[in-house]
Protein backbone atom coordinates (compact mmCIF):
# COMPACT_ATOMS: atom_id res chain seq x y z
CA UNK A 1 0.00 0.00 0.00
CA UNK A 2 1.72 2.96 -1.13
CA UNK A 3 1.57 6.28 0.90
CA UNK A 4 2.94 8.27 -1.92
CA UNK A 5 -0.31 10.80 -3.01
CA UNK A 6 -2.16 9.99 -0.10
CA UNK A 7 -2.86 13.19 -0.20
CA UNK A 8 -3.68 15.46 3.31
CA UNK A 9 -0.99 16.66 5.02
CA UNK A 10 2.01 15.68 5.66
CA UNK A 11 4.58 15.15 8.77
CA UNK A 12 8.27 16.23 8.64
CA UNK A 13 10.73 13.59 8.13
CA UNK A 14 14.14 14.13 10.55
CA UNK A 15 15.70 16.39 7.77
CA UNK A 16 12.15 17.87 6.40
CA UNK A 17 11.82 20.53 9.02
CA UNK A 18 8.45 20.97 7.45
CA UNK A 19 5.22 21.68 9.14
CA UNK A 20 3.66 18.93 11.53
CA UNK A 21 0.15 18.05 9.78
CA UNK A 22 -3.17 18.94 11.76
CA UNK A 23 -3.49 14.96 13.00
CA UNK A 24 -3.45 14.72 16.13
CA UNK A 25 -4.04 18.16 16.97
CA UNK A 26 -7.13 17.26 19.06
CA UNK A 27 -4.00 15.71 21.42
CA UNK A 28 -1.08 17.37 20.99
CA UNK A 29 0.28 20.41 22.97
CA UNK A 30 2.20 21.69 20.26
CA UNK A 31 0.55 25.62 19.78
CA UNK A 32 -1.17 26.51 16.33
CA UNK A 33 0.14 28.03 13.59
CA UNK A 34 -0.45 31.29 13.73
CA UNK A 35 -2.43 30.92 17.02
CA UNK A 36 -1.53 31.98 20.48
CA UNK A 37 1.96 31.09 21.80
CA UNK A 38 2.93 30.02 18.35
CA UNK A 39 5.92 32.28 18.33
CA UNK A 40 9.00 29.36 17.48
CA UNK A 41 9.94 27.21 14.97
CA UNK A 42 6.77 25.37 13.24
CA UNK A 43 6.23 22.08 15.16
CA UNK A 44 6.92 18.76 12.84
CA UNK A 45 5.98 15.53 13.34
CA UNK A 46 9.10 14.46 15.19
CA UNK A 47 8.62 17.24 17.61
CA UNK A 48 5.45 15.89 18.52
CA UNK A 49 6.17 12.80 19.45
CA UNK A 50 9.01 13.61 21.14
CA UNK A 51 7.26 15.98 23.08
CA UNK A 52 4.21 13.19 23.55
CA UNK A 53 6.72 10.79 25.25
CA UNK A 54 8.50 13.41 27.72
CA UNK A 55 4.54 14.39 28.54
CA UNK A 56 3.49 10.95 29.56
CA UNK A 57 6.57 10.52 31.35
CA UNK A 58 6.08 13.83 33.33
CA UNK A 59 2.49 12.76 33.93
CA UNK A 60 3.34 9.77 35.56
CA UNK A 61 5.40 11.19 37.88
CA UNK A 62 3.49 13.92 38.87
CA UNK A 63 0.55 11.73 39.90
CA UNK A 64 -2.06 13.92 37.60
CA UNK A 65 -3.38 13.31 33.95
CA UNK A 66 -3.31 17.00 33.59
CA UNK A 67 -1.66 18.10 30.62
CA UNK A 68 1.43 19.94 29.56
CA UNK A 69 1.08 23.70 28.26
CA UNK A 70 2.03 25.05 24.87
CA UNK A 71 5.09 26.68 26.94
CA UNK A 72 6.31 23.23 27.65
CA UNK A 73 5.89 22.17 23.63
CA UNK A 74 8.33 25.10 22.96
CA UNK A 75 11.02 23.45 25.28
CA UNK A 76 11.23 20.17 24.41
CA UNK A 77 10.80 21.32 20.95
CA UNK A 78 14.18 23.08 21.86
CA UNK A 79 15.57 20.08 22.87
CA UNK A 80 14.75 18.01 20.43
CA UNK A 81 16.21 20.59 17.68
CA UNK A 82 19.36 20.68 20.20
CA UNK A 83 19.55 16.84 19.55
CA UNK A 84 18.87 16.12 23.21
CA UNK A 85 18.11 12.02 23.78
CA UNK A 86 14.47 11.25 25.13
CA UNK A 87 16.54 8.56 27.12
CA UNK A 88 18.29 11.51 28.91
CA UNK A 89 15.70 13.59 29.43
CA UNK A 90 13.63 10.23 30.58
CA UNK A 91 16.34 9.70 33.18
CA UNK A 92 16.60 13.25 34.65
CA UNK A 93 12.84 13.81 35.06
CA UNK A 94 12.40 11.39 38.21
CA UNK A 95 15.48 13.24 40.13
CA UNK A 96 14.34 16.60 39.49
CA UNK A 97 10.65 15.38 41.24
CA UNK A 98 13.01 13.31 43.71
CA UNK A 99 14.74 16.50 44.69
CA UNK A 100 11.78 19.02 44.71
CA UNK A 101 9.72 16.70 47.19
CA UNK A 102 12.31 16.84 49.58
CA UNK A 103 11.36 20.48 49.97
CA UNK A 104 8.06 19.32 50.27
CA UNK A 105 5.01 22.31 50.09
CA UNK A 106 4.45 24.41 47.54
CA UNK A 107 8.18 25.03 46.45
CA UNK A 108 8.21 21.12 46.23
CA UNK A 109 5.92 20.94 42.88
CA UNK A 110 6.91 20.62 39.78
CA UNK A 111 4.49 22.55 37.21
CA UNK A 112 6.28 22.53 34.00
CA UNK A 113 9.06 21.06 32.57
CA UNK A 114 10.84 24.61 33.11
CA UNK A 115 11.39 23.47 36.50
CA UNK A 116 13.36 20.99 34.92
CA UNK A 117 14.72 22.69 31.88
CA UNK A 118 18.31 23.82 34.14
CA UNK A 119 18.59 20.10 35.25
CA UNK A 120 18.30 18.31 32.05
CA UNK A 121 20.50 21.10 29.73
CA UNK A 122 23.32 20.64 32.05
CA UNK A 123 23.31 16.90 31.79
CA UNK A 124 23.51 17.29 28.11
CA UNK A 125 25.90 19.55 28.21
CA UNK A 126 27.96 16.92 29.99
CA UNK A 127 27.11 14.23 28.04
CA UNK A 128 28.50 16.44 25.19
CA UNK A 129 31.86 17.20 26.92
CA UNK A 130 32.11 13.32 27.32
CA UNK A 131 31.49 12.77 23.20
CA UNK A 132 34.61 12.77 20.95
CA UNK A 133 34.31 15.52 18.57
CA UNK A 134 33.96 13.30 15.84
CA UNK A 135 31.07 11.70 17.29
CA UNK A 136 29.46 14.93 18.17
CA UNK A 137 29.57 15.74 14.22
CA UNK A 138 28.08 12.63 13.21
CA UNK A 139 25.06 12.62 10.67
CA UNK A 140 22.38 10.94 12.15
CA UNK A 141 21.84 7.46 10.92
CA UNK A 142 19.21 7.25 8.34
CA UNK A 143 15.80 6.27 9.11
CA UNK A 144 14.56 2.95 8.51
CA UNK A 145 11.09 2.97 7.90
CA UNK A 146 10.24 -0.64 7.01
CA UNK A 147 11.79 -1.22 10.23
CA UNK A 148 9.89 1.62 12.75
CA UNK A 149 6.37 0.43 10.57
CA UNK A 150 7.56 -3.20 11.51
CA UNK A 151 7.90 -1.97 15.26
CA UNK A 152 4.58 0.04 15.16
CA UNK A 153 2.40 -2.44 14.10
CA UNK A 154 4.11 -5.37 16.40
CA UNK A 155 3.34 -2.85 19.66
CA UNK A 156 -0.47 -2.41 18.30
CA UNK A 157 -2.24 -4.57 21.79
CA UNK A 158 -3.13 -7.39 21.37
CA UNK A 159 -6.73 -7.28 22.86
CA UNK A 160 -7.12 -4.17 20.28
CA UNK A 161 -10.70 -4.83 17.81
CA UNK A 162 -9.22 -4.81 14.57
CA UNK A 163 -5.80 -5.20 15.39
CA UNK A 164 -4.71 -7.88 12.48
CA UNK A 165 -6.19 -5.39 9.78
CA UNK A 166 -4.53 -1.97 11.58
CA UNK A 167 -1.32 -4.06 11.85
CA UNK A 168 -1.81 -5.06 7.85
CA UNK A 169 -2.31 -1.48 7.24
CA UNK A 170 0.48 -0.54 9.16
CA UNK A 171 3.55 -2.43 7.49
CA UNK A 172 1.88 -2.34 4.10
CA UNK A 173 2.45 1.39 3.99
CA UNK A 174 5.55 2.71 1.75
CA UNK A 175 6.82 5.43 -0.25
CA UNK A 176 8.87 8.67 1.38
CA UNK A 177 9.03 9.53 5.50
CA UNK A 178 6.85 12.33 5.18
CA UNK A 179 4.29 10.20 2.69
CA UNK A 180 4.09 7.37 5.05
CA UNK A 181 3.79 9.80 8.26
CA UNK A 182 1.22 11.25 6.78
CA UNK A 183 -1.22 8.07 6.16
CA UNK A 184 0.30 7.07 9.87
CA UNK A 185 -1.65 10.11 10.72
CA UNK A 186 -4.82 9.23 9.10
CA UNK A 187 -4.56 5.76 10.84
CA UNK A 188 -3.70 6.43 14.42
CA UNK A 189 -6.88 9.14 13.48
CA UNK A 190 -9.35 6.76 12.58
CA UNK A 191 -8.29 3.78 15.23
CA UNK A 192 -9.21 6.35 17.76
CA UNK A 193 -12.36 7.34 16.27
CA UNK A 194 -13.69 3.96 16.27
CA UNK A 195 -12.20 3.14 19.59
CA UNK A 196 -14.64 6.31 20.86
CA UNK A 197 -17.71 5.18 18.78
CA UNK A 198 -17.04 1.44 20.82
CA UNK A 199 -16.92 3.39 24.15
CA UNK A 200 -20.10 2.62 26.23
CA UNK A 201 -21.90 4.77 28.55
CA UNK A 202 -20.06 3.84 31.58
CA UNK A 203 -16.70 3.76 30.05
CA UNK A 204 -17.63 7.48 28.26
CA UNK A 205 -18.83 8.70 31.35
CA UNK A 206 -15.43 7.65 33.62
CA UNK A 207 -13.46 9.29 31.17
CA UNK A 208 -15.25 12.86 31.21
CA UNK A 209 -15.23 12.67 34.62
CA UNK A 210 -10.83 12.36 34.91
CA UNK A 211 -10.96 14.98 32.50
CA UNK A 212 -13.15 17.14 34.72
CA UNK A 213 -11.06 16.14 37.99
CA UNK A 214 -7.73 17.53 36.09
CA UNK A 215 -8.72 20.24 34.38
CA UNK A 216 -10.82 21.73 37.22
CA UNK A 217 -7.05 22.28 39.44
CA UNK A 218 -6.95 25.25 36.45
CA UNK A 219 -9.93 25.91 35.82
CA UNK A 220 -9.58 29.52 37.65
CA UNK A 221 -6.51 30.17 35.50
CA UNK A 222 -7.60 29.52 32.09
CA UNK A 223 -9.38 31.17 29.81
CA UNK A 224 -13.04 29.14 28.91
CA UNK A 225 -11.06 28.62 24.92
CA UNK A 226 -8.31 27.24 26.11
CA UNK A 227 -9.93 24.90 29.15
CA UNK A 228 -12.25 23.58 26.41
CA UNK A 229 -9.08 22.99 23.90
CA UNK A 230 -7.40 21.18 27.05
CA UNK A 231 -10.49 19.18 27.42
CA UNK A 232 -10.63 17.65 23.96
CA UNK A 233 -6.57 16.96 24.09
CA UNK A 234 -7.02 15.56 27.28
CA UNK A 235 -9.96 12.84 26.50
CA UNK A 236 -8.29 11.93 23.77
CA UNK A 237 -5.26 11.26 25.46
CA UNK A 238 -7.18 9.23 27.79
CA UNK A 239 -8.89 7.19 25.63
CA UNK A 240 -5.69 6.38 23.89
CA UNK A 241 -4.15 5.29 27.06
CA UNK A 242 -7.35 3.71 27.90
CA UNK A 243 -6.82 1.22 24.50
CA UNK A 244 -3.15 1.17 24.72
CA UNK A 245 -2.67 2.41 21.30
CA UNK A 246 0.81 3.89 20.42
CA UNK A 247 0.91 6.88 19.14
CA UNK A 248 1.01 6.13 15.26
CA UNK A 249 4.13 8.20 14.37
CA UNK A 250 7.65 6.56 12.98
CA UNK A 251 8.84 9.13 15.46
CA UNK A 252 6.78 7.24 17.80
CA UNK A 253 9.02 5.68 21.14
CA UNK A 254 8.70 2.08 19.89
CA UNK A 255 9.25 3.02 16.66
CA UNK A 256 12.40 4.50 17.03
CA UNK A 257 13.33 1.70 19.63
CA UNK A 258 15.55 -0.12 17.06
CA UNK A 259 17.76 3.04 16.64
CA UNK A 260 17.65 4.30 19.83
CA UNK A 261 20.89 2.75 21.04
CA UNK A 262 22.82 3.98 17.80
CA UNK A 263 21.38 7.49 18.64
CA UNK A 264 21.91 7.59 22.10
CA UNK A 265 25.55 6.74 21.74
CA UNK A 266 25.67 4.04 24.71
CA UNK A 267 24.02 4.08 28.17
CA UNK A 268 26.92 5.06 29.74
CA UNK A 269 27.34 8.20 28.75
CA UNK A 270 24.12 8.97 29.97
CA UNK A 271 24.77 7.61 33.56
CA UNK A 272 27.77 9.70 33.82
CA UNK A 273 26.16 13.18 32.49
CA UNK A 274 23.88 12.58 35.43
CA UNK A 275 26.43 12.36 37.68
CA UNK A 276 28.13 15.19 37.12
CA UNK A 277 25.00 17.10 36.70
CA UNK A 278 23.86 16.20 39.99
CA UNK A 279 22.39 18.91 42.22
CA UNK A 280 21.73 21.06 39.01
CA UNK A 281 18.10 22.73 38.71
Amino acid sequence: MSATGSGGDGGGAPTGGGPAPDRRSRESGAPAAGGPGAAGPVPTAEDTAYFHTIEDRFIGLRGSPLLLSPSDFRIAQRWHRKGVPLALVEAILPEVFARRAERGGARGKVLGLRFCAPAVEAAWEEMQELQAPGEREAAAPALDVRARLAALAAALPARLPGRAELAAAIVALDGPPEAVEAALARLDETALDAAERRLRAAGRAELERQAAASLAAVAGRLPAAEIEAARDRLLRRLLRKRIGLPVLSLFAPEAEAGQAAQELGGAGQIEAARARAAGVE
